[in-house]
């Protein structure tokens, strides 16, 4: 197994005879030395860890409550930071080699992760949904997993009880209409560091989240193929994969598909490699289209 070792400050990194710009990192061209807050071991194998304190979320969720960005290890790997703060937003666009005015154009909007439930009060406007789902944007988060229990991206109408919901970290339509897209899961391990980063930070927050590559660069699944550009503004890296994630093979790994429930009916924004965007609740299986099992199509 490869053990890489991750340095949060920039000089340290650029001052690294091994760093070209525009290239990857060689996790052998970083000298062995002790695990310190700006250092962290991270052993990128397919399979996870069972040990929660060796998943790195405890520091994670310190870094995250800090406004750091934090390299997340889902099915890909993504930047992770906490969209209420604005200063976080600017740091991650800058890391993804997008001028952050470009973003505040409302044309680069993010995704985020839905929040534990009773934190959710003010974020979706459910009301402003066709009637078809409503019900389910308040009803059993596994409705809109998939059947085998897959994460899956849906975009939504935004509500305007929150302050911190505005471009970039939603989308707005000239003719007012707001939205967001927002991950449905029922990962352990992103509640337990959602949990973790509100009891640091207190107050509003929100995972949120970009993946882990400058934009036009391939989208990395290991550590050690990070971009070497990226690297200068990650804090640590967070295991978050769960049994779902480690079924899927690492070759097959991609983006989460994405379902638009902004308009009637619901249609499929962006597809994925990894599984097919089929929702469990049978209903709108059948909005999307689906009159059988796509596996068995």
């Amino acid at each position: 197994m490869v053990v890489m070792q991750l340095y949060a400050h920039a000089a340290r990194l650029m001052s690294h005879e091994g760093y070209q710009p525009g290239s990857t990192v060689d996790p052998a061209s970083f000298p062995t030395r002790e695990a310190t807050p700006e250092a962290i071991e991270l052993i990128p194998t397919k399979e996870s860890t069972p040990d929660v304190e060796l998943r790195n979320i405890d520091e994670a969720a310190q870094a995250l409550a800090h406004g750091e960005i934090v390299v997340m290890r889902l099915y890909t790997l993504g930047l992770l930071i906490d969209g209420t703060n604005e200063e976080a937003l600017q740091r991650l666009f800058e890391a993804k080699q997008i001028p952050y005015e470009r973003a505040l154009q409302g044309n680069r909007p993010i995704v985020s992760i839905l929040p534990s439930p009773q934190y959710r009060e003010g974020l979706i406007a459910i009301e402003r949904h066709h009637k078809d789902v409503q019900g389910l944007l308040g009803g059993d988060d596994h409705d809109l997993l998939t059947c085998e229990g897959h994460a899956l991206f849906y975009r939504v109408h935004v509500a305007s009880q929150r302050d911190y919901l505005r471009i970039p970290l939603i989308a707005e339509e000239p003719t007012g209409e707001r939205s967001m897209v927002l991950l449905w899961h029922d990962n352990p391990y992103v509640r337990l560091l959602e949990e973790k980063a509100r009891e640091y930070k207190g107050g509003d927050f929100l995972l949120t989240g970009s993946s882990a590559n400058p934009t036009g660069q391939s989208q990395p699944t290991l550590v050690e193929d990070l971009h070497a550009s990226i690297l200068p503004y990650i804090a640590t890296v967070v295991d978050l994969q769960d049994d779902h994630i480690n079924a899927v093979g690492l070759e097959k790994r991609g983006a989460i598909p994405i379902i638009n429930l902004v308009g009637h009916p619901p249609t499929i924004m962006r597809s994925s490699p990894m599984y097919e965007p089929v929702p469990a609740h049978a209903m709108l299986q059948s909005l999307l289209g689906y009159t059988q099992d796509p596996q068995a199509a």
